[in-house]
């Protein structure tokens, strides 16, 4: 722990990114350092919170996942709840500000231009997606139940500790109150701090809700690059790393869990796998991620 907090300098931006269980692979953060090592132009740290290092690229700075008795014992299907602990007081002795990335963004542009006009003592995030929303004002205030979408966020280190404090006092009713994830919790108390502000609309976009196109227009037209862009968000499906899969050959067989939930007639499966065989990725995203991809 010693050797970060000598080697760190406050005006160096530390991006972190969280890895946990089988969902993510050492090769998926991979493919996020390197996007962020060819496309960020200002002086920065890469650092993965993992219980397996192993595999990780040589600029990245792993740091141990520390044991935690309530989200611990936090089920994959309530969510990401791990992603408190950013919120701790002490993280790892890292000073400064702070931007967290989910293992799988995409990163489209320069990192610096994402922090441009943005306040260091406030934390930022992107408002959840809504179609058609590119190009509406970020500038607005933020109101009470206005939700973030905390893939992606910026925020000074240690700011904000009683986010997890309160969690861990009151988690029974925190959990009852926010039943699908953490991202509900950690806006609601941001905003009650007077704290919160959106990042630029046009900046992160997500890949379902602004690049592809409708139904059933998908099905025939390639989603589309948005140029302003530095970070493509991929939330539910289809995932990111299917980029990597010929439009031919993609691994449907991923769905198969999802859509049994819904869809237990096999015959209704069948046809949204014809249906999916149609809808591909562009080369503009195999562009990017040949990139990271060795």
């Amino acid at each position: 722990m010693n050797k970060f907090k000598t080697t760190q300098k406050s005006d160096e931006l530390k991006i972190v990114c969280m890895k946990w269980g089988k969902l993510f692979s050492s090769e998926d953060v991979n493919k996020l350092y390197r996007g962020i090592v060819h496309h960020t132009s200002i002086k920065y740290k890469f650092y993965c919170i993992t219980e397996d290092a192993e595999g990780l690229d040589k600029g990245i700075m792993p740091l141990p996942l520390k044991p935690h008795k309530i989200l611990d014992k936090l089920s994959v299907n309530r969510g990401p709840w791990k992603k408190l602990l950013m919120f701790s007081k002490d993280l790892y002795g890292l000073k400064g500000r702070l931007l967290f990335l989910d293992i799988d963004v995409v990163i489209t542009g320069d990192i610096k231009d994402l922090l441009e006009g943005t306040d260091r003592d406030k934390f930022y995030v992107r408002k959840d997606f809504v179609r058609g929303d590119i190009n509406k004002d970020s500038n607005k205030k933020p109101r009470l139940g206005d939700v973030g979408n905390t893939s992606t966020y910026l925020m000074p280190i240690g700011k904000y500790h009683s986010i997890l404090e309160k969690f861990e006092e009151n988690y029974e009713s925190i959990l009852k109150k926010y039943t699908t994830a953490e991202q509900e919790y950690v806006i609601d108390s941001i905003f009650e701090k007077g704290d919160l502000r959106w990042l630029d609309f046009d900046k992160i976009v997500s890949f379902k809700s602004h690049c592809k196109p409708r139904f059933p227009f998908n099905l025939l037209l390639p989603p589309r690059e948005i140029s302003s862009s530095i970070i493509v968000v991929f939330h539910g499906y289809p995932k990111s790393w299917w980029i990597y899969e010929d439009k031919n050959s993609i691994k449907l067989q991923r769905f198969k869990d999802f859509l049994g939930r819904y869809m237990r007639n096999p015959r209704w499966y069948k046809v949204y796998k014809l249906l999916y065989k149609f809808s591909y990725y562009p080369r503009w995203l195999k562009k990017v991620y040949a990139i990271v991809k060795d």
